[in-house]
Parts: C-alpha cells; structure tokens; sequence
C-alpha cells in the first residue's frame, strides 16, 4: 500500500512558494528632484501613497492612476536639508499614510537635528513642520501609535489628536502628541519622555501595540538597540506601562540581549490580519549582528519576559562574498525578507530556509525594505530602482513546516487539500505511536480517514491489546465517515454498542453508563432501532433502552413504561418536549391528569392548544366519579379542571373567550360541585352574571342549561340570576319570592331588568311596575294584615303591619306610587294608616298638574303666534316691480298679456311671489316644484293639472316616464277647489331657499336607465378598482397640474384600464 505522506508530497510538488520583483519607480533621479544624483535613501509606502528620501530632499506622492509605478513628476516635497543636513528616517502611519514624520538634520549644526511632521490634507505648498520639542535631539526612529488614550483619537476616528514614539541616538524615547486639525504654529501639543535605556544605546526600532478593547483591553511595546531588545507590557493605556517601566528602581532590563551589536540593526513587526486564518498571532523580526531574532508577540502576560514566544535566532543564510550583512529586513506573513547590497532573500519565518532570491537590478547600493501594512505587499529599493515583491503561493509549505515542528493544530489549518490534512494525522499519528499514547494516536489514525484501513489500524491496536484506543479509533472513523454511507455507520455503530455493553456488564459503574448513554445519543441514528432494542433489553438495560427509545422518537413505548411504573412526573416531562406527536401525548393525558392534576394544566395552558385540550377534558370533567365527596383526589382534579376552563374563558388574554362549548363545561363542573362543595355556589353566582359579552351583552353560555342545571341541583338563587340573564324576570322574581321568600333578592332582579333596557321606554316602565307590584303582593301578604282583622283587635298593630308593609315605596324610584298600592290592601284600612303616603303623592300629582298646565299655556301662546304670523303673511302685500326676473327662466315675471285673467279664480295665476320675495312664472314653478314631490303628491297635482286642463311643461316630459302612468283627472271638485289646492301644493314652500330639497335625500342619485349604464361600465373595469378605498380629497383647492387633452392621449395607461375617452366624458 502507497505511503499517504508520499501522496501528500505528491499533491504538493510544484506548489512551492515564489517570488519576483517589479519595478515601480525607475527613475534616473530620485524623488521631488531632477538631477541625476538623486536616489532612494529610506522610504515608506502605505496603500497607494508614498513618501520618500534621497538623504536631503524628502517628498510624498501617489502611484499612478493606470500603474503601479510612482507618480515622481505629481510629488510634492515635504523637506528640504541643507548642504550639510540630511535625512535619516522616514515613517508613515500604518492606517491610513496620511501622518509623516521625518528624522533628520538641516544643516551640520547639532540644533537643527529634530523631527518634522506634516499631514497629507495641509495646504499643498506647506511641508512638515518642526517638532519644537526635538529640537536639538539626535532622532534615529519613530512610529505612530494607532491607538490613543481614553479622549483622544487613533486617528482613524473623529478626532483631530495623533500620537507618535520617537527613539534617539542617546536611549531615549519620546511620546509626542499632535493636532492634525490645522497646519498652523501650535500644532505640537507634547512632548514627553517616557523611556530611557541604561546604557543609553541608541534606538534602533520602536513599536507600540493595543490588544482587547474597554477595561480588558492591553497595551505594550517593543524598543530594541543595536544589540538589546526590551518588552514592556501592562493595562489600561500605554502611559501606564511607560509609568510602570520608569517607577522600576534601576530601570528594566532588556529581554533579549545578542553578544554581537549591528549597525544596521532593525525591528520589524507583522501583525496579524483577520482575513488570513493562518496567522495565529503577531510576529516580530529583529535584525541583530548574529542573525535574525523572530518570534511571536502575547501581551496577555503580566510579566514582560514572557511577551516574547516561540523566539529565537536565525542565522543569516549563505550568500556571494561580496554581500558582507543584509542592510534591512521586512517581514510577510510567513517569510523574511533580507535585503543585502545586491539580492533580495527571502527565508522562512520559522525555520530560516531560504525560499526564494531574487537579483537587484543595477543602480546603486541597495538602501532600504519594508512592508505596507495596509496591503501586506513588500517593496525594496537601490538607489535608482524601487521594486514590488510579487509573493505567489506564500502559504504552501506552511503546513508542512508546522507538521515537521509538530505543530498540528497550525498544520491543519494550514492545509488546504485533503491529502495534505491525511499527511498531517498520519504523521501525528505514527508519533504518538512512538510515544505510547495509543488514545490520541487512534483519534489521530480515525482523522486520517480513507489514508489507512479500518482493518490495518484495528489489527494493530488489537495486537497491542490498547482497547481503549481501539474503540476511540472506531468510534473516530464513525464520526468522519459521511451520513449517506448508512452501512458503513451501522456496521461501526453496532459493533461499538456490543463492546459498550460488554464492557457495562463486566464493570457496572457510573463511568462506564455514562459512556454508554453518550455513545447512544450521539450516534443512535446510525443504529438500527428494532436491533439496538433487543440488544438493550437482553442486557437487562430497561433505563437505556427507555431512553433509546425516547431518541429514537418511539414516545408510545416510552410513555406507556413510566406511566406502568407510576413515574408520572417523568413521563409528564417527556410529553412537554417538542418532539412528541400530539395523538401520543393526547393519549396519555387524561391519566396525567388524574394523577398530576396541577402540573398537567399547567402543561396545558402553556402550550395553548385550546381545541385539542378540550377534547381531552371534556369527557373527564363529565365522569360521576369526580364528584364523590368523599374523595379529595377528584376535588383536586375538580379544582385545577375549573382553573384551566376559568383561565382560557377569562376576561383578559382568555383564549377561548367567546367559546360556548367551554363556558358550558366550566358551568356544569360548577353545578356539579355544590352537593360536594356548598362555597361553589358564590363562585358560580358570579360567573353567571360575569360571563357576558361586553359588546352585546349576551352570556356566552348556554343560558336555558344554566337554568336546567341549577334548578336540577337546586341552586335556586342562582336559577334567579340566570333567569335574569334570559330576561325572564317573572319567573326569576317567582323563585325569589315563592321559592326563596327572599326580598332583597327580589329588589335585585328589579335592578338587573333596569341595567337592561328593552329599547322601548314605555315597556320598561310597565315590567318595573309590574315587578314591584309582586313585591308589594308578596310583601303585604307576608305581613299577615289581610288576617289582621280575624287575629288582632290591636288598631296601632294593624297600623304598624301596614306602614311596615308600604315601607319599600321610596325604593321603588317611582315605579309605584300608593294608589297602585291601595287595591292591595284590605277593606278595613284606616285612612290614617296610609294617610302620610296620601299626601305625598297627592303632592306629586300638584306638581305635575301644574306643570302640564304651564305648558299647555306655552303650547296654546305657541300656536296663537302662529295663527297671527299666518295672518299677517294672508294679509302682506309685495310689490313686484315691472323688471323682476323669474328666478327660473331669468325672463321678466309680469306680462301684459297674460295679466288679463289675473284675478279669475278658477285659472291659475300668471306668477307667483313667496315670502322671501323670489318670483317664478307659474310654468316655471311647476318645472321646479313637481320633480321634488312625493310621488303621491306628484300623482294628485298631475290630476288637478288635468282637471284645469294645465299643460305640463315641455322640459318634464323626459322625466314622465320614471313617474308611472299618467293619473285620471280628478273629480268632484270644481274649478276654484282645484286651483286652491293645487296652489297650496305648488306654493308650500320656495323650492330654491325652502326645505323641498331635503327631499331628495331618500331618493335614488341615478335614474333607473342611468344605474345600468353605471353597472355595465363597471363590469368592465378591473376588480381592484371596486375595492373600498379612504382619501381626503380638498376640492376648493386649485388642481396641481391641468394635461390638455392631446398630451394625455399620448399618456399609456396601465393594462386593464378604460381607454382614454371614458376619462374625457
């Protein structure tokens, strides 16, 4: 059999990383400048911006729009060294390359050493300006801090404050604050030291970190020298850690320190970016006179020794002996790149292999490398040649390189075939065979998968008799192995159970059950159900094969267990798990119920299934044997059926509010009771009068069963309220009278037939009054008066009986008075028994004759005002002048020639004039008038109209077809009857400021003929357009915009619609 690691080599041969360079600023001079001598000194690029030195002149710019190559001739120039200054170090920040800083000298003075600073969006014709307080100071190195104190920005936020750490020649670091938000003189806000060195070694590289956010978040940094490297680390902000370095007696010491110092000594650092899944963690590399010193960054430590992991030396790779020491160094995510005089070579960031080299093209000693963070693309520069690093499959033998270090976890998720995954496990594998750990070696060989033989693999671990590690081997591969090969699983699966069990029936103990349950739950899909049962049951496992069986999803036979061995509570909460079907859980509910009345209800009730619940506690509640009294069982189970129906019945949030079948049921449980539990009846009282609904005030029970089930148990008070609810308040007062003799009861029944008024105000009267009448029978009758004059010879008894007996009039609120009463009482009443009453109402009826009277005046006043204003109208004369217009036809009202039979009195008159003083031609009247008729009206003035031979006028001739058949003429009047009438008829009120507009409100808005063409047009628009719809619509105001007519022509209209002369007509 091939050896799977010689596959995996063989899926990777070919895959190795590799690199190129392009170059990307050939110039013949260096930036911002035209002379031949300028070049590449130090440098920085960040996105697609870039700043850059020839050792005096320092200038910043962007790559080309259509390149990548620098854009020289669009530079602008930042600094400007003299003869004898120059530059010595260029740093952007790593976010956004819009912060520069520059180290340098202007002249070869000592006071001009500094540092100058500019932002990329000050005015383009500024360049950096002095950080005054570095004047003087000999700066090596610089970077900017991204993360800023609590109040201050990163500067990639809102902010306007940036900060930067500054190292110099002397050992000291500076923290140094500056506000971006103008390039005027006070932009420098501080300028600290917060570090300092023993020796006062001059500062190679600085670098500062921030991990973690809020109060958890923390802070560090990196310093190194030409031959130490310190660490400091700490919380809250990265002054505290400064702080916390400076108060230590004797300063820190270094954590690395290299027997050999480097004049091109540099510290570079890559950190992680959440995209690469292969980055684990920061790395850093430190360039030293004895190699390259790498290793991870953890700032999660309290001690800053332990800040640096995985670390160590790499020695520098054998080069040409004209490349005496690589110049600088840059790091990728996964290599170092060394730049020496001539070549570029890049090794392995963990082994220090070299993996690729790459030949400078001529122009210059080469000057300086770095990486942009932004990117993660590497640039390095001679003096005439600035050059990308193209990397292409940098992350090939990553994970080879971690299986040789035996880092598996970083090789498998470095891998990125499947036999470059079965190398590692197997390599990880034969190791742990090695060592003798065969449980991780198996877990190792079951991830290798299809790499080995399910039998090659068991027959070793048999023969080493590791049956541990056999069974997590087999267990490992049943887990890798795919969910649609269900052979391989049950054969796998199966085989485990038998072992499993072998082993619990050998060592019976929590440990080996407790497997025996995990094994079962994760993997019971892959056994067979019908087999795994009967292998549990011949192993005597009743409680694993019940909860087989519950995984499984086979809850009948796992219901039917508990409940034969009366575990209810268990099998209660087996039918509250989701996966139960609701026919099994229906099935065993009753029983539950029965036995765990409280806590099944409250099952019922949270899971709100009110229609399947009812059917389960409907025949349950109906069972005689719930109601034996003697048993405080079924009162429970009485008790919590009654709280279940109350709760879905229940006024707010009931579920089943409005269901009669429930509300029935909730009132023949409480009907039930009372022979058992004489309290129901309160309760059963208010529900009667409570279970209504609010809107129609009906009851939502069944009221006639109410009344057959309190009378059948003899709950006679509550037979009155539900006679009361019916409305049949005489037979609710006979049972509280008859039956009860109870007359405060009585007096309710009077109050419930007020709170529920027919409609008719008469009628309600009359029921009051007829109620009360039965109190006052049933009242005197109790008082034995009628027997007063066989038994009693006491005048002032008989008198007592009676004033007692009429005592409840004043509640009556008027419905009887003593002269409904005194039928009532015997033949031999004294007045003076009664004679207080008398005069009361003798009083009343004063009073309201005397206000009858008063308003019978007001009445006849009334009408004598109006007989008078009649008469005054008969009387009033207008004066019609000769150019008046009839409000109808606009032609002048008086015309000679139809004035001559003006004051024949069987002809009707030329015009007429009504009170408002508008005219009309009595043919225009008549136009106006009959239209707005009754139609029986109408009917009679057309048979007068015929009868005086008027014709009617030409424009009502349409409309005569819509008034039915042409009436007779009518008899039995002679001409001046019929003018009279026929006037009173036409002139009862002005039809255009009158009321006979008012008319047409009952009348149809369509004519017959009109309403069918509505209806067919309609039929032919599209349903939606008949749908009900609500606008506000202000038609006093003027349109938005008026279409002329030729331009909506023009205007398609949607499918469906009429076309566009339905909307011009």
């Amino acid at each position: 059999m091939k050896d799977p690691k010689d596959d995996a080599r063989d899926g990777c041969e070919g895959a190795r990383p590799r690199f190129a360079a392009s170059n990307v600023g050939e110039r013949p001079g260096g930036p911002g400048a035209s002379t031949s001598e300028a070049r590449y000194v130090v440098g920085v690029i960040r996105g697609r911006t870039w700043t850059m030195s020839d050792g005096w002149n320092a200038a910043s710019g962007t790559f080309a729009a259509e390149s990548e190559s620098l854009d020289v001739d669009g530079s602008k120039r930042i600094f400007r060294a003299g003869e004898d200054g120059g530059v010595k170090f260029v740093c952007a920040d790593d976010w956004s390359g819009e912060h520069v800083m520059v180290l340098g000298r202007e002249s070869v003075e000592a006071s001009t050493e500094g540092a100058w600073y500019r932002h990329a969006r000050w005015a383009s014709g500024g360049g950096a300006r002095r950080i005054e307080g570095l004047r003087g100071v000999e700066c090596s190195c610089a970077t900017f801090v991204k993360y800023a104190s609590s109040g201050e920005s990163s500067g990639s936020g809102a902010g306007t404050i940036v900060r930067a750490l500054v190292g110099t020649a002397d050992g000291r670091v500076f923290d140094v604050r500056i506000d971006y938000s103008s390039d005027g003189k006070r932009f420098e806000q501080a300028c600290e030291r917060v570090f300092e060195t023993k020796d006062c070694e001059k500062i190679a590289g600085v670098r500062a970190f921030k991990r973690g956010r809020g109060v958890d978040s923390r802070h560090g940094a990196l310093i190194s020298t030409s031959r130490r490297l310190y660490a400091l680390v700490g919380s809250y902000s990265l002054e505290s850690v400064f702080a916390k370095a400076r108060a230590k007696p004797g300063g820190i010491d270094a954590v690395v320190e290299m027997p050999v110092a480097s004049d091109t000594s540099e510290l570079c650092v890559w950190q992680r970016r959440r995209k690469s899944p292969s980055s684990s963690s920061d790395c850093m590399a430190w360039l030293t006179g004895a190699g390259i010193y790498r290793g991870t960054l953890n700032f999660n430590v309290d001690d800053a020794s332990s800040v640096l992991e995985q670390h160590g030396v790499l020695p520098f790779p054998q080069t040409d002996a004209d490349d005496v020491g690589p110049i600088s160094l840059a790091m990728t995510e996964h290599h170092i790149l060394l730049l020496y005089s001539k070549s570029l070579i890049a090794v392995n960031a963990i082994t220090g292999d070299v993996e690729g080299k790459i030949q400078l093209p001529s122009g210059g000693a080469s000057t300086f490398a770095c990486t942009d963070p932004t990117t993660a693309v590497a640039y390095v520069a001679n003096e005439r040649n600035l050059l990308q690093i193209v990397i292409t499959n940098e992350d090939a033998n990553v994970w080879r390189v971690h299986c040789d270090l035996h880092d598996y976890e970083q090789a498998i998720a470095a891998c990125k075939s499947e036999l470059q995954r079965q190398f590692v496990f197997t390599h990880k594998a034969e190791r742990m065979m090695k060592m003798k750990r065969y449980e991780d070696a198996a877990e190792a060989f079951a991830r290798a998968s299809h790499a080995h033989s399910i039998e090659d693999v068991a027959k070793t671990f048999i023969d080493l008799n590791a049956r541990d590690a056999l069974y997590a081997y087999i267990e490992g591969r049943l887990r890798e192995l795919p969910s649609d090969d269900v052979a391989r699983r049950l054969i796998l699966a199966t085989w485990l159970l038998e072992e499993r069990l072998k082993l619990a029936s050998v060592s019976r103990d929590a440990k080996n059950d407790a497997k025996l349950r995990d094994f079962l739950r994760e993997y019971f899909d892959s056994l067979d159900e019908r087999e795994t049962l009967r292998m549990l049951s011949e192993a005597k496992r009743l409680d694993d094969e019940m909860y087989f069986a519950e995984l499984c999803g086979d809850f009948d036979r796992v219901l039917d267990h508990f409940m034969q061995l009366g575990d209810s509570r268990r099998a209660l909460e087996i039918i509250t798990s989701q996966r139960v079907p609701r026919e099994t859980s229906n099935r065993v509910l009753p029983a539950l119920i029965e036995r765990l009345p409280k806590e099944t209800i409250d099952f019922l009730l949270s899971r709100g299934q009110v229609s399947e619940d009812m059917k389960i506690i409907g025949p349950l509640a109906r069972e005689e044997r719930l109601f034996d009294k003697s048993s405080d069982a079924a009162k429970t189970i009485l008790t919590h059926l009654a709280r279940y129906l109350e709760t879905i019945t229940a006024k707010e949030n009931g579920m089943a509010r409005s269901d009669a079948a429930a509300h029935n049921l909730l009132l023949n449980l409480y009907v039930s009771q009372i022979d058992s539990s004489p309290t129901v009846v309160t309760t059963l009282n208010r529900y009667i009068l409570g279970a209504v609904d609010e809107g129609t005030k009906e009851p939502f029970y069944d009221v006639q069963y109410a009344i057959r089930m309190c009378e059948k148990h003899g709950a006679h008070r509550s037979a009155v309220y539900a006679y009361c609810m019916s409305r049949n308040y005489d037979m609710a007062m006979h049972i509280a009278l008859s039956t009860l003799q109870d007359i405060e009861l009585a007096k309710m029944v009077t109050v419930k037939a007020a709170e529920a008024p027919s409609g008719d105000s008469n009628e309600d009267e009359i029921v009051q009054k007829k109620l009360w009448i039965e109190i006052a029978k049933w009242s005197i009758q109790k008082s034995g008066v009628l027997q007063q004059h066989a038994n009693s010879e006491s005048e002032e008894e008989r008198s007592s009986a009676i004033r007692g007996a009429l005592s409840f009039l004043n509640e009556t609120n008027g419905a009887l008075r003593v002269e409904d009463i005194l039928p009532l009482l015997p033949d031999f009443t004294v007045i003076d028994d009664v004679k207080d009453l008398v005069l009361k109402s003798l009083t009343e009826h004063r009073s309201e004759i005397e206000h009858l009277r008063e308003e019978l005046e007001r009445i006849t006043a009334f009408t004598q005002d109006v007989q008078d204003e009649i008469e005054d109208l008969e009387q009033k004369t207008y004066i019609v002048k000769k150019d008046q217009k009839c409000l109808e036809c606009g032609r002048p009202v008086v015309r000679l020639r139809l004035m001559e039979h003006a004051d024949d009195a069987n002809l009707l008159a030329p015009f007429y004039v009504f009170p408002c003083e508008m005219a009309y031609h009595t043919e225009c009247l008549i136009r106006r008038v009959l239209p707005l008729m009754f139609p029986d009206e109408r009917k009679r003035a057309l048979a007068l109209m015929r009868l005086l031979k008027v014709p009617l006028p030409r424009r009502l001739k349409p409309e005569t077809k819509f008034w039915g058949a042409p009436p007779k003429a009518a008899t039995g009047l002679t001409a001046e009857e019929a003018v009279g009438e026929l006037e009173d008829m036409l002139c009862a009120d002005c039809p255009d400021c009158g009321a006979l507009h008012l008319r047409l409100i009952h009348e149809p808005l369509l004519t017959p003929e009109e309403q069918a063409l509505d209806d067919a047009l309609a039929a032919q628009l599209p349903e939606s357009w008949l749908d009900p719809f609500e606008a506000e619509v202000d038609f006093d105001s003027d349109p938005v915009e008026v279409i002329p007519w030729e331009e909506f022509k023009e205007i398609k209209l949607p499918d469906g619609w009429p076309d566009h002369e339905f909307f011009r007509s």
